[in-house]
């Protein structure tokens, strides 16, 4: 079970490191709990849970471009929003698992809707083309594996 965690928390590090530093602002405040005799029962104690949906407008785009720069491995791709303002479309790997992908718009609380220009279009495809390779399709060690030992020749 301990190796099975272990892998769990590599799988989502980045993640886990983003929605840390992102939840000192975009929050909602959690109740902490525990188990007494299989019923759930709060301790009185809160915290910060990382809240993604409150990723809205400039300053949540100018804290999230800044903390990629300094993690590469997390992707930005330009798009607009339901007002055609310039907005981010952020990527986040979990190693061999898949991306979450999230949506900031600039000028508007609508964070189901953004638009993608050709220019946009191709920038996801190639961002996540390239995400794809990187992270080698997201696959399992053992479907690389498995596919290494199957590959036609």
């Amino acid at each position: 079970m301990d190796d099975m965690w272990k892998e769990a928390e590599a799988i989502h590090k980045i993640w886990h490191k983003f929605c840390k530093h992102m939840s000192k602002w975009y929050y909602r405040e959690e109740q902490e709990f525990h188990y007494v005799n299989n019923e759930m029962v709060t301790t009185g104690k809160t915290y910060k849970e990382f809240d993604s949906t409150k990723l809205v407008g400039y300053d949540a785009m100018t804290r999230v471009e800044k903390y990629a720069k300094n993690h590469p491995e997390i992707k930005i791709v330009h798009v607009d929003d339901s007002v055609y303002a310039g907005s981010y479309l952020v990527l986040v790997p979990h190693r061999k698992h898949g991306i979450t992908m999230m949506f900031i718009p600039q000028c508007t609380t609508v964070t189901n809707e953004w638009f993608l220009y050709p220019g946009a279009l191709k920038s996801l495809q190639e961002t996540l083309e390239t995400m794809m390779q990187e992270y080698n399709g997201f696959m399992s060690d053992m479907e690389v594996k498995y596919r290494e030992e199957h590959k036609e020749d």
